[in-house]
């Protein structure tokens, strides 16, 4: 299905020269790509209080996908409304995460939410949140340091790991509160080409890494490097970010519930 747009929101344009200033800077997230692509959810971006000059998130955002400010209520409703009859994916950050918290935990139902790093004094009702959001992954910036963005997120009413008992996942990444919308879309952008096996030839008997490697050892005299198999490896209904996640071994700090 092609992406529809919200009439009160602002169609997104991912942009390669999208400038930041100040300590911001550090952060040296390179921006998507911006072809157009068939999604099979319709698809919101919501940014952070700043996000209008550091482009944190909207840099991100592919061409034909929707990109709203955090403090753009009702045309989030409106759009959540309008595609009610579909499947619907939030991605936020920062104000813009707790921004898309508390609407559906009033009530408006979304498929999933990715909250990378909320940020807000208050809070929703998380019963409510978990029973109108289909799944909700939350990540959370665990860098210490006082720079200029975590000083900005604490200020702000940084939510740290208050949803870790709620969220259907949460994970801790280390990095600050502006680096981290780069490491987690950047996860979810590897090439699904690279991850897969390649298929063996129909003529040649399947090789096991066991022997491959006695075989290797034998010739050269050199022990060779194993590559752990990704045949466990699945993909996620977001075809646009090509998340690609094992959905069988979870990284220890990825709480799923």
């Amino acid at each position: 299905m092609s992406q529809e747009f919200s009439p009160q929101g602002t169609p997104a344009t991912a942009t390669s020269d999208a400038t930041t200033s100040g300590a911001w800077q550090t952060s040296s997230l390179t921006s998507a790509s911006t072809t157009p692509c068939t999604e099979l959810r319709a698809v919101a971006w919501i940014g952070g209080a700043m996000d209008a000059y550091t482009q944190l998130l909207r840099r991100h955002v592919p061409a034909g996908q929707q990109y709203f400010q955090w403090y753009q209520y009702r045309a989030i409703k409106r759009w959540i409304q309008q595609h009610q009859q579909q499947q619907t994916l939030i991605i936020a950050h920062s104000y813009g995460a707790s921004t898309a918290a508390a609407i559906v935990a009033e009530g408006y139902r979304v498929s999933e939410l990715v909250t990378i790093d909320p940020v807000g004094w208050r809070k929703p009702n998380v019963m409510q949140l978990r029973r109108f959001c289909q799944h909700w992954r939350n990540y959370c910036a665990a860098d210490p340091r006082l720079n200029f963005a975590n000083i900005v997120a604490r200020c702000g009413g940084h939510w740290h790991d208050w949803p870790a008992n709620s969220a259907h996942q949460h994970q801790r990444l280390d990095v600050d509160h502006a680096m981290i919308v780069s490491k987690v879309l950047t996860l979810w952008r590897q090439p699904v080409a690279k991850l897969q096996p390649k298929p063996q030839s129909p003529t040649q008997p399947p090789t096991s890494t066991a022997a491959q490697s006695e075989s290797t050892l034998t010739s050269t005299g050199v022990a060779p490097t194993l590559h752990l198999s990704t045949t466990s490896i699945t993909r996620d209904k977001t075809a646009h970010l090509q998340l690609v996640i094992d959905n069988t071994q979870p990284p220890e700090d990825h709480d799923s519930r």
